[in-house]
């Protein structure tokens, strides 16, 4: 999840998930058990789907690593001293592939791929390397960067590790599976795009009540007004850019993902407002 937005995420997963209960939380990432099923919870479309994550997991492990090039080696010792009976549940659960990832062997394609805060030694593509020959030697499964069956996310802070499958979502308008969760509501992207999560996360902040009017001024690709249009169905939004392209962009999203009709695309100059308050 965002860094820094983890405590809007747990207010999120109090409401939405079945019996809730914390492991951990830290800057960037919550661990937590819940009885309610993962579909319905990656699932943004659903109205118990959680958005304001970057991605879900199923947890495998947590620990400590160092920033010395043999910490990294040391990797390549995990894998076979960990339990991966939890992760490859929630991932065969997901039914994105009707196969046992503990016996399948070579029927399935994985990669590894790392995100890394801090001070090390060794660069996230080295860890990704050491641990994903680690896990091709602990299952057989074979690597793949693209189109690959499961991506294993090892995210490294400083001295704290931890990894777990990704569970994925499978979205029939852009017809793929799609990894990274908060990549959602948008075909057409600009430069900078701003994160769907954190769209999120900045609507319920902003405490939008029933039947207001909101108002993104420099709207981008519409990235926030259409996730605040899909949640908060009984309020009006506007997006509006000064670009002929972005204004083009949003009136492609909001075609495709504004599913409220409850979305208004203009192309404006955020000086000059065609608004009356």
């Amino acid at each position: 999840m965002p860094d820094g937005l983890q405590h809007i995420s747990e207010l999120e997963l109090v409401e939405k998930c079945q019996n809730y209960r914390r492991v951990w939380i830290e800057q960037g990432s919550i661990c937590f058990t819940s009885t309610t099923n993962g579909l319905i919870l990656i699932n943004a479309k659903n109205e118990r789907g959680l958005r304001s994550i970057d991605r879900l997991l199923g947890f495998a492990y947590r620990g400590e690593i160092g920033s010395t090039s043999m910490d990294c080696h040391n990797l390549e010792k995990l894998p076979d001293n960990i339990d991966w009976e939890n992760a490859c549940k929630c991932w065969q659960t997901l039914g994105v592939k009707d196969i046992d990832p503990t016996t399948a062997r070579t029927d399935i394609t994985f990669r590894v791929t790392t995100e890394r805060k801090g001070k090390h030694e060794y660069k996230s593509m080295e860890a990704s390397i050491i641990f994903g020959g680690a896990v091709n030697d602990h299952f057989e499964w074979k690597a793949k960067m693209l189109g690959y069956d499961i991506e294993i996310l090892l995210y490294i802070r400083d001295n704290t590790m931890y990894f777990g499958i990704v569970l994925c979502d499978y979205n029939p308008i852009l017809n793929s599976v799609q990894h990274k969760l908060s990549k959602r509501n948008r075909s057409a992207v600009g430069v900078t795009t701003l994160n769907s999560a954190i769209c999120f996360c900045m609507c319920k902040l902003a405490d939008i009540q029933p039947f207001e009017i909101v108002v993104d001024p420099l709207a981008g690709v519409g990235t926030i007004p259409i996730e605040g249009g899909q949640v908060w169905n009984n309020n009006i939004f506007f997006a509006g850019d000064i670009e002929n392209e972005e204004t083009s962009s949003i009136a492609e999203n909001i075609s495709k993902f504004g599913t409220n009709n409850n979305i208004m695309h203009l192309q404006w100059n955020a000086k000059h407002l065609p608004l009356k308050v």
